[in-house]
């Protein structure tokens, strides 16, 4: 039976090649396309899961209320708060911290920066799973100036040499010991390092407050929680504890307006957006998630859809063989069996193709989005099982309705030739149809919209010339620190002397670059309870300037003729609020208490973004540094770059030896936070555009169907003269008016799910009417085109063809 089955069915497909093509293409195209995007789902929801404990792990969340009002979202806490939560609590098991830092590593002649890298506790590595694969787990960080390398850092450092043991170099200062060497960190982790260094040192280096300290928020902290806690009741339990110490000076005074949240694990790469957060560049979006994961399932839907619409219209071929087969004694079921054998053979056939097509294209989507992608994804996130339904489930849906189509065919009837006159199931024909046309209509939308979103960030003014900007590391390895300040001397003055370098400017920031540095700040009329937190930024006096931030009351830094501005601080405009001051000029000349230090405001500049323009612009206090050697900043000409950078590296090397030269051009690093958006726009595009394709196929199905059932119409109205125009019309009418329909439909599905993601920006578009009049355009031509290749074939006919039999 399976023999003459196969027999069967491969007949069908000589006799009917191209319609077979057309049918096996949409299902290779959605299924290929849902598995790209479950793959590319499940990596950025695998990330932490590699963690043992990776349901009951936290990390802590730091807020800040001031009057009632959320000032402060933080990912990094205060120290002391994690032994507070293991100690007064059974539910919190163990707790461990890190502390982000960045230095440059010597060993011998062989300098290396890196900016990833953690000091922590000895127990971080065991309550997170980042094994240490040489070297003692237990003991590895716990002395002072000890290290843990990761393998490529290791090899970098030591080359072949056995690392364990061996004394480098931090910055010039300090030597520490090679204790352990550990995996590379996975890049589905939310936090990255390439050296972990032992807690001790940051506690003998700054003191008993790196562990015990509770207004110092510097440190991710992560707590192990018993199975099944509910970590929003452990939340209100905590904050009860943390406001009923008042026999504790120093938790009462600094907790009074504080919250520590519980952040689930598996919520950090997708869903925080808190300060001190990850690189921009490496945050998920979990709002973009959804819409993918959404897309997969309407792909893959309308791809089923198209095999239903084309399975009908084939139906109508093969009527004369199932009257035929009818008369000659077949029964029914047989014939369902028969044509849902069909049906699973080209599910199973498209499949194959569909998984081999995905293997081939899977280095340009990994191109695409930037990430490491493999069907290994889909087996270690369970999505095999999810797969296994979705298309043994969809082969059987899908072949149901066809099957039993096909098999309902009178045969008195087909075998006159009349098959064609009845109308049954063209109504669920053409809601199929509207069906794909309406998803076709708002992905459309969609990816205009999110196309006209990164238009809008990118070429949104931020308020500062970040253009032709060189931004170099600072130096960090110093023979002796007196010399610190006039190296940074000399090598400006020689910079300055370069033709090519128009401007040069030292700050602790730059745009792009989120600023840690913070402290309690407040009027100095007001009272210490009134005090908030304030960002600040310790520049010189060309960085305003240098970056072209119009002075818009008082003046800049000039610390030539005037000696007193290393006491003095700028204002952005957003700190005109934060401080109650009424305009600009009102401020100037207020005087401020920041942190222990009293300093008066000698000038207000324009806002600018710090960071994207995606989130908000904050206050800023700019504070003059001499020595503000975060970044050595250099405006250049465009001609000759190479040879400027070359020019400025020689310098570097006269003056800082011993010091990596590592630099960077400003707008790719500002726009670096632009990545992820950029990413998931060209992903929603493609699969977008995918997508219409299949509802073409779709389309072509239903004009195929239209005309086979109005041929004879067709011909009678020649026969009676009707123009070839007006035929034309009278077909495609028909089928225009269901994508119109479509149209309308879409449009509230698309507003709302675009209306969800664009809540992800504070600056955003706002979504115009005149998109949606485009896509209505858009789809009309498409529908129009189609139908209008696939019913000239039919309205040109000989009349006398198709009525020959009549």
């Amino acid at each position: 039976m399976l023999y003459k089955a196969l027999k069967m069915y491969f007949r069908h497909i000589k006799n009917h090649k191209a319609f077979t093509f057309i049918t096996i293409s949409g299902l290779i195209i959605g299924m290929a396309a849902c598995i790209l995007i479950l793959i590319y789902v499940a990596h950025e929801k695998s990330y932490d899961t590699f963690h043992r404990h990776y349901d009951d792990l936290y990390r802590v969340q730091y807020n800040i209320y001031r009057d009632g009002e959320l000032r402060v979202q933080c990912a990094a806490a205060v120290p002391a708060v994690g032994p507070a939560m293991v100690e007064n609590f059974p539910e919190a098991l163990a707790f461990t911290r890190a502390f982000p830092w960045s230095c440059v590593f010597t060993v011998g002649d062989n300098s290396i920066r890196q900016k990833k890298v953690q000091i922590v506790t000895p127990n971080f590595t065991t309550i997170l799973d980042f094994p240490i694969i040489r070297g003692d787990a237990d003991s590895a960080l716990v002395r002072p100036y000890t290290v843990v390398l990761c393998e490529s850092m290791a090899k970098q450092l030591f080359g072949d040499e056995d690392p364990l043991g061996k004394t480098m170099r931090f910055n010039g200062e300090m030597d520490a010991e090679v204790t352990g060497i550990c995996e590379d960190v996975p890049e589905n982790s939310h936090i990255k390092f390439s050296a972990l260094i032992s807690f001790s040192s940051l506690v003998d280096f700054a003191g008993e407050a790196a562990e015990t300290a509770w207004g110092w928020y510097d440190f991710n902290t992560y707590v192990l929680m018993q199975p099944g806690v509910d970590h929003k009741e452990f939340n209100r339990k905590f904050d009860a504890w943390l406001h009923d110490q008042e026999n504790n000076p120093e938790i009462a005074e600094r907790t009074e307006d504080m919250e520590f949240l519980l952040q689930p694990l598996k919520d950090i790469h997708l869903y925080s957006k808190l300060l001190q957060e990850s690189e921009p560049d490496e945050q998920g979006d979990g709002q973009a998630v959804r819409l993918l994961t959404l897309v997969a399932v309407f792909i893959l839907i309308l791809a089923w859809i198209n095999f239903i619409n084309l399975s009908v219209t084939s139906a109508l071929g093969r009527a004369r063989e199932v009257g035929l087969r009818k008369v000659c004694g077949a029964e029914r079921h047989v014939l369902i069996r028969q044509f849902i054998f069909e049906s699973v053979v080209t599910n199973l056939v498209a499949m194959i193709v569909a998984v081999l097509a995905v293997e081939a294209i899977l280095p340009w989507f990994r191109h695409l989005t930037g990430a490491s992608l493999g069907f290994g994804l889909l087996f270690d996130s369970g999505y095999w099982l999810w797969l296994a339904i979705l298309f043994i489930g969809g082969a059987i849906l899908t072949n149901l309705y066809p099957a039993f189509v096909q098999s309902a065919f009178d045969p008195v009837i087909v075998l006159k030739g009349s098959f064609a006159r009845s109308r049954s199931g063209s109504l669920m024909k053409k809601i199929l149809v509207v069906f794909q046309f309406t998803v076709s209509a708002a992905l459309i939308a969609g990816t205009i919209i999110v196309f006209l979103q990164m238009r809008h960030l990118e070429n949104k003014d931020i308020g500062v010339d970040i253009d032709q900007v060189v931004a170099v590391m600072r130096p960090e390895v110093f023979s002796a620190d007196s010399l610190a300040f006039s190296s940074f001397k000399a090598f400006s003055y020689d910079a300055r002397q370069i033709p090519q370098i128009k401007d040069l400017a030292l700050g602790n920031n730059v745009p792009g670059d989120e600023i840690f540095w913070a402290n309690g700040s407040r009027r100095k009329d007001q009272d210490k309870e009134e005090s908030k937190v304030m960002y600040m930024v310790g520049i010189d006096e060309f960085y305003v300037p240098f970056f072209r931030i119009p002075v818009i009351a008082g003046r800049n830094f000039d610390i030539e003729h005037f000696a007193s501005d290393d006491t003095a601080a700028v204002i952005n405009r957003a700190a005109l609020e934060f401080y109650d001051f009424k305009s600009p000029e009102d401020a100037v000349g207020e005087m401020i208490i920041q942190g222990g230090n009293t300093l008066e405001i000698i000038g207000v500049i324009e806002n600018y973004n710090q960071m994207s323009p995606k989130g908000p612009v904050i206050p800023l206090l700019f504070v003059f540094r001499k020595n503000s050697r975060n970044y050595h900043l250099f405006r250049i000409h465009g001609q000759d770059v190479r040879g400027t950078l070359s020019r400025i590296r020689t310098l570097w090397e006269k003056h800082y030896p011993g010091n990596p030269f590592e630099y960077f051009f400003l707008d790719e690093f500002f726009n670096r936070q632009y990545e992820k958006d950029r990413q998931f726009g060209l992903v929603f595009g493609v699969f977008a555009g995918l997508a219409i394709f299949v509802s073409i196929l779709g389309l072509v199905a239903l004009t195929a169907y239209s005309n086979i059932q109005r041929s004879k119409e067709i011909a009678v109205r020649k026969v009676h003269g009707a123009r070839f125009w007006r035929l034309l019309m009278m077909v495609m009418k028909e089928q225009i008016q269901w994508v119109v329909l479509a149209n309308i439909l879409a449009v509230p599905i698309a507003w709302f799910g675009m209306e969800q993601w664009l809540r992800n920006f504070e600056w955003r578009i706002t979504i115009q009417p005149w998109i949606f009049v485009l896509v209505f355009v858009i789809t009309i031509l498409i529908a129009m085109l189609t139908t209008l290749y696939y019913t000239i074939g039919t309205v040109r006919r000989n009349p006398a063809d198709i009525l020959r039999f009549e």
